[in-house]
């Protein structure tokens, strides 16, 4: 994903959104943390997304493997591991969802949101809390 642009087929749809199976991922701003993952059917449907790493060092993803197949992933260096983010005015209340990463095969340009088996993770974690524990 170089490219300001890019293009994502959700086969499954995303949980809880009507918007269709296609969306463009879009980073506005190159050297900002986050993405807009805006529905190709509804551009009112909008999701802010972040990749969890810079936030969350320890924040691991353990996927099942019929979860990746279903997206073509059969090597891990395909998969981008994105969470869906909360925005604020107020910092400290923006959140990310760790429990249900989204995942994209950046190969193919086929994403899913998976539900993780984590109890540890949570839907609605601080961005800025320093941990990616509950």
């Amino acid at each position: 994903m170089n490219e300001n642009k890019y293009i994502v087929k959700f086969p499954e749809g995303l949980p809880g959104i009507e918007a269709g199976h296609d969306f463009q991922l879009f980073l506005p701003d190159p050297e900002g943390p986050f993405f807009e993952l805006k529905s190709l059917k509804n551009e009112a449907i909008t999701l802010v997304l972040t990749d969890p790493r810079p936030f969350f060092p320890h924040y691991r993803v353990e996927l099942p493997i019929a979860e990746l197949e279903s997206i073509g992933i059969t090597d891990e260096k395909a998969a981008r591991i994105l969470v869906v983010t909360v925005l604020s005015d107020d910092v400290a209340r923006i959140t990310v969802n760790l429990l249900a990463p989204v995942v994209i095969n950046i190969e193919k340009g086929l994403g899913k949101q998976v539900l993780l088996n984590n109890a540890e993770y949570g839907v609605r974690h601080p961005l800025f809390s320093g941990t990616a524990f509950r």
